[in-house]
């Protein structure tokens, strides 16, 4: 299976910070902030191709639909390419040999030091997110990580095995949990390292269903079923994904996200993985063709072809308005 290396490392020292502090309400406004504070700056053609790195979880359609985008706006010149995984991308730009990358991050972006030291940029992407799926016909529409942890759990604090026990009122069957791909994302390894804590062991009535697919049809098929996958559930599948929140207690309530584009984008939905451009300010003028490409329909398209969740398209549409905006 494909590894970003990275994220696993990420994974091992995971801590539950969210990825963005600010309310969707102030997202109005970070178009134009962000554009002002990270892409102020005509968009003059390098000389050279562009070079970028990063996660290998784009490798494929992704990345040759990248490349080709960002060629439509350098004369036909295509970028050199090394998706080897984020820790050999980070490496890469740190020695000069890239000149943005694509990195996988789980946590807050000032966790590059570079980043933190404004010496790098680090901007969205894209996002891959942990979907949380039961048949159409439960009556649950949201669940918190105390309540996945318990499902799903080796080492959880109470051992609950039918739905009556967390909503007396469902009359769903016994739980049937079930995994879906664990290559094609990190959707089932971040989930552990992030609900299953401290010790991230499934318990052993997991089943893996070994694709995203056949677990969408193990849901379908049995009314206890729930299931972690790593793609976005098709139109007209008689599935849904759940609301999640951290906290559901008697004492303490949170409020459950879905994970839509403008959640993922807020950091509300809190299963969810950011990749990232991240580059050094001095290339910010280099890699305007990139910055197009990134926030164009045809990659929008592209990543959610690949199960990506692209910004959301409001925001892109006000970062391509404002790209070759100068501060």
């Amino acid at each position: 299976h494909r590894k970003d290396l990275l994220l696993r490392e990420q994974l091992s020292k995971f801590t539950l910070s969210r990825m963005f502090s600010f309310s969707f309400s102030k997202n109005l406004r970070i178009a134009s902030t962000v554009v002002s504070a990270v892409f102020f700056s005509v968009g003059v053609l390098s000389a050279e191709p562009l070079r970028y790195v990063g996660t290998d979880f784009l490798k494929g359609d992704p990345e040759k639909k990248f490349s080709a985008l960002i060629a439509q706006g350098m004369n036909g010149k295509i970028p050199s390419t090394s998706l080897r995984g984020s820790i050999a991308g980070t490496d890469a730009l740190r020695n000069g040999e890239a000149d943005f990358g694509i990195i996988m991050m789980t946590s807050k972006f000032d966790d590059i030091p570079e980043v933190a030291q404004k010496k790098w940029r680090a901007v969205p992407f894209a996002y891959q997110a942990t979907y949380i799926v039961v048949p159409q016909s439960n009556p649950a529409k949201e669940i918190s990580f105390d309540e996945l942890s318990n499902i799903f759990g080796q080492f959880s604090s109470q051992n609950i095995s039918d739905w009556k026990e967390i909503d007396p009122k469902n009359s769903s069957s016994t739980f049937v949990p079930i995994i879906g791909d664990i290559g094609k994302t990190n959707a089932v390894s971040f989930f552990q390292r992030k609900v299953l804590t401290p010790k991230f062991a499934f318990k052993a009535s997991v089943k893996s269903a070994e694709s995203d697919e056949n677990a969408l049809k193990e849901v379908r098929n049995s009314s206890g079923a729930i299931a972690i996958i790593g793609t976005p559930v098709p139109p007209n599948v008689a599935v849904k994904t759940l609301a999640v929140s951290q906290k559901r207690t008697a004492s303490k309530t949170q409020t459950a996200y879905l994970p839509a584009p403008e959640n993922l984008f807020n950091g509300d939905y809190p299963l969810t993985i950011t990749v990232c451009m991240v580059y050094p300010a001095e290339n910010r003028e280099k890699i305007v063709p990139a910055l197009r490409a990134a926030y164009s329909d045809a990659m929008a398209e592209e990543l959610s072809r690949a199960g990506f969740v692209p910004l959301p398209e409001m925001i892109r549409k006000n970062l391509q308005k404002n790209i070759d905006k100068i501060k």
